[in-house]
């Protein structure tokens, strides 16, 4: 166990030196055993001892006169023992003059209390020679020539973009473990420190999720081997041995190394005496890093002490802390035969931590329900209510009841059954809401179509899903009929009236049948379509029960086409509430959609941070108590935004694909969340199960980036037709339990207390508006214009949170382009056409023949020859955000 004694600590504050670089200084007594430190100390590192003790300063000098070295003497004036390293540090950030190397400071405590530093340039093996140069300052005695250990005081690689975010934690560990490590360094001293080096390697490419990389590695002149630094690149299978590593850095590495991001520096580090002079080592902070980290052993008899400098922008205290707990355990448990994957691993503490205590808990829901056998139990419980509303029409629960009870006998009758598949126009309305209630009513499951989308991708849809009719109201079924001529296309409008209290006619389907077809953009060229089951659903709607809230009046943003829409379309529906769809007008004018919040004395919002931040610019005296966004990422300043006009309402960040069924895991935002970085996605709701695990399905450790993998009742069956594809995003479960696990795609890790943070896609696939966009769908739809010889798109961020597509194409006839234009707007919804081409003669490509994605983003930001198509995304937020969420990605 990492024993780490507790120690003073003196609150940090910034100063800013001559030459005018800010320097934070976080100080500790020299006691203290563990501490985050960030100090830029000039362009030096320093090796330190506490002299206690009498101490002849004459011959000190004289020593350092001998060896041709500088002493300065600083008096501390009797400082008081809470302020001795701060006023230390405070002189060497002063101090700007050129330091040779073995230059040193003396600085007096008291009468027999001393701190000596002597200086080193850079990183590496400089420190280590600078403590044996330092140790012949004291002792007198020294076992090289002190021109070779002031030589190797320079001994160090210097890296470009010296990095002043830098943190430091310093662990001293000890203990029976560490026997075994110190009789092998007496036994064999060589093969000792390799493994040590080895498996500090091991650790930290785990670490940085890598299983190649390059490490300064620097051994000090009391250690066997090199004591100059070596830069290698090492590589490794997370099945080999240690040992074969180990080999591996005696040979000289996997390659040739490019620039470093580790330095792991290893050497002896002891407590020594001069007569009745006592020598102890002190931690100074680190300067500037050149390193993305640093990992120090300093070997005792009985344990290591290790100084861990890291990249504050990369990682905390926590993740330094947890890393060196690792190292620890890999140093003194491993065994030179065992697999690198076995050796870095999860701690059994970690293991039940992400695969049981954060992955999710199950709790009771309906599971023998339908979802419109829960819709008709809220009809029957409040008949009266109005269940749905969009502009000048509602219906009230019986209403809705009777009209789809009567729409569903007409699709039985034309032989609608469980898992028929039947598509319904989706606009905004409250046809459309009946349509699909009308649809589970019969049996089938529902096909949202959005009467907008070219007829191309409508025919694509039905065809794909086997459907044959469609439900639509009045005014789309001129329109429907052209665009699918081979369905039978049936006016929901004809059912409106009629005997009122119609029974509800058992609709012969099981919770496992097919309760709706949502499309999403797909990799391939083609859209897939997700099979969602009436279990999916009605899980998802019950596991709403997180919000402790009824549904009172919620207001729903997103089209009906969306799956985010069902988040708060049917937890509604089931438990009674009413649903509050805007007319196409009031959400163009979204100034129209604030006020219809305050007009419907709405409670609930569901939503997407892009339509929930323009609604924020009209929010004032809102009657909103609970708000969702999902669908996309939600910025922090929009959290502090929500709690600056809405303080009084609830505020959940959701997060889920289509293929989870709306949502997996959800965060409640804090004030604290509108200061962060990233706002988290949270944890798993009830019957879901999140993880974060590498290429293998072996999780992660905590902390670091990997996949995330959805279980739990939320999965969906699958792609409609697409068995290889299902195959391949929804595996087996490699955790018991016989379920399945969904490959999200999506980048991800778990922070120390359990909540998941979403940080970017792992593929091609982005967000635009909250909806899935494959860019390879775009591509292909592209390159089947006849005109298109090349075309590669990318997805920029225009720097306030929008995602922009940039097409480049290579035309063979460059008077094409308008008709290229025209193509894709007939073949892609709106979303997916690119707001920007570039055109090229022909694309970059880099080495091995591949489309160079980096020089063509380089040359984009330098605004090489293009052609603006169109309006921007962010211009789009008021006049156009509609169309952006008309279909699903």
């Amino acid at each position: 166990m990492l024993r780490l004694p507790r120690g003073h600590r003196v609150p940090a504050r910034t100063d800013r030196p001559a030459g005018g670089r800010a320097v934070r200084h976080a100080l500790t007594l020299p006691q203290t055993k563990e501490n985050v430190m960030a100090l830029s100390i000039g362009e030096h590192e320093y090796a330190a001892w506490r002299l206690r003790g009498p101490l002849d300063v004459a011959a000190l000098r004289r020593r350092h006169n001998a060896l041709s070295v500088g002493l300065s003497i600083v008096d501390l004036g009797g400082s008081g023992e809470p302020v001795v390293l701060t006023e230390i540090c405070r002189s060497l950030a002063r101090d700007h003059r050129p330091v040779t190397a073995g230059h040193s400071t003396l600085f007096q405590v008291g009468a027999d209390d001393h701190v000596l530093v002597v200086a080193h340039a850079g990183e590496g093996t400089g420190g280590l020679v600078a403590g044996e140069l330092g140790r012949a300052l004291l002792d007198g005695h020294h076992g090289r020539p002190v021109a070779e250990m002031r030589s190797q005081a320079f001994a160090y690689i210097d890296v470009p973009g010296v990095n002043t975010h830098v943190g430091s934690l310093v662990a001293e560990v000890e203990g029976g473990d560490w026997s075994g490590v110190a009789a092998q360094l007496k036994a064999a001293p060589a093969e000792a420190v390799d493994f040590l080096v080895a498996g500090t390697a091991a650790v930290v490419g785990r670490d940085l999720g890598e299983c190649e990389i390059t490490v300064d590695i620097g051994k000090g002149p009391d250690l066997p081997g090199t004591d100059s630094l070596t830069r290698l690149a090492i590589g490794w299978s997370p099945d080999e041995p240690l040992a074969d590593l180990a080999r591996g850095l005696r040979d000289g590495g996997a390659g040739e190394p490019g620039p470093a991001e580790v330095l792991i520096s290893i050497g002896q580090d002891v407590a020594f005496t001069v007569g009745s002079l006592r020598a102890e080592p002190v931690e100074l902070p680190a300067r500037a890093a050149g390193h993305r980290l640093a990992v120090r052993l300093r070997l005792r008899p009985n344990g290591v002490r290790i100084r861990i400098d890291f990249d504050t922008r990369h990682r905390d205290r926590e993740g330094a802390l947890r890393l060196a707990r690792r190292l620890w355990t890999v140093w003194t448990t491993s065994t030179p035969e065992l697999p690198i994957r076995v050796l870095t691993g999860l701690t059994a503490l970690e293991r039940q931590q992400v695969l049981v205590d954060w992955a999710g808990q199950d709790e009771p829901y309906p599971s023998d329900s339908c979802l419109h056998e829960l819709i008709e139990a809220a009809a029957h419980r409040n008949p009266a209510t109005v269940a749905v509303s969009c502009g000048p029409v509602a219906v009230t629960y019986a209403e809705l009841n009777d009209w789809a009870n009567r729409a569903a006998a007409h699709l039985r009758a034309l032989e609608v059954r469980p898992d028929t598949v039947v598509g319904v126009v989706a606009a905004r309305s409250v046809e459309a809401v009946v349509g699909m209630l009308a649809i589970l009513k019969a049996g089938g499951a529902f096909l949202p179509l959005d009467p907008q989308s070219p007829a191309e991708r409508l025919r694509y849809q039905m065809d794909d899903t086997g459907a044959v009719v469609v439900l639509a109201a009045r005014d789309h079924i001129a329109s429907m009929a052209a665009a699918i001529p081979k369905a039978t296309v049936v006016s929901l409008s004809d059912f409106q009236e009629g005997t009122d209290g119609v029974p509800d006619v058992p609709a012969g389907c099981r919770p496992d049948h097919l309760a709706y077809v949502i499309y999403t953009s797909g990799s391939t060229g083609r859209p897939k379509g997700v099979a969602v089951s009436h279990r999916n659903i009605v899980h998802s709607n019950h596991a709403r029960h997180v919000h402790d809230e009824f549904p009172e009046r919620v207001l729903i943003t997103n089209p009906l086409t969306f799956d985010g829409s069902a988040s708060g379309l049917y937890w509604a529906l089931t438990e009674g509430g009413t649903v509050l769809i805007p007319t196409d007008q009031e959400l163009l004018d979204l100034k129209a959609g604030s006020d219809l919040i305050r007009a419907t004395r709405a409670t609930h919002l569901h939503t997407i941070a892009s339509v929930y931040s323009v609604l924020l610019d009209y929010g004032h005296e809102s009657t909103l108590r609970l708000v969702n966004v999902g669908g996309e990422v939600l910025p922090p300043s929009l959290v502090a935004r929500h709690f600056a006009v809405n303080p009084g309402a609830s505020l959940f960040n959701d997060y889920g694909p289509t293929e989870a069924t709306v949502w997996a895991s959800t965060h409640r935002c804090g004030v604290g969340d509108g200061l962060g970085v990233v706002v988290p996605v949270g944890r798993p709701v009830s019957n879901c199960r999140v993880f974060v695990l590498d290429g293998d399905l072996v999780p992660v450790l905590p902390g670091l980036v990997g996949e995330i993998f959805i279980g739990g009742v939320g999965v969906a069956r699958g792609y409609v037709g697409r068995g290889g594809l299902t195959a391949e995003r929804f595996v087996p479960d490699p955790f018991g339990g016989g379920g399945r696990l969904y490959r999200t795609g999506d980048r991800g890790r778990h922070r120390v207390d359990g909540v998941v943070e979403f940080l970017g896609r792992v593929d091609k696939q982005v967000k635009v508006r909250g909806f899935r966009v494959e860019l390879g769908e775009i591509e292909n739809a592209i390159q089947r214009s006849p005109d298109v010889t090349e075309a590669v798109v990318l997805a920029e961020n225009d720097g306030v949170n929008e995602c922009r597509l940039v097409a480049h194409v290579v035309l063979r006839d460059p008077d094409a382009r308008s008709v290229l234009r025209e193509h894709l707007a007939q073949v892609l919804p709106n979303y997916m056409c690119p707001h920007e081409f570039v055109w090229h003669k022909r694309l970059p490509r880099n080495h091995n023949g591949k489309v160079d994605a980096a020089a063509l983003s380089s040359a984009h930001a330098k605004r090489a020859i293009r052609q603006q198509d169109g309006t921007s995304v962010d211009q789009l937020a008021l006049a156009d955000v509609d169309a952006l969420l008309r279909e699903l990605s």
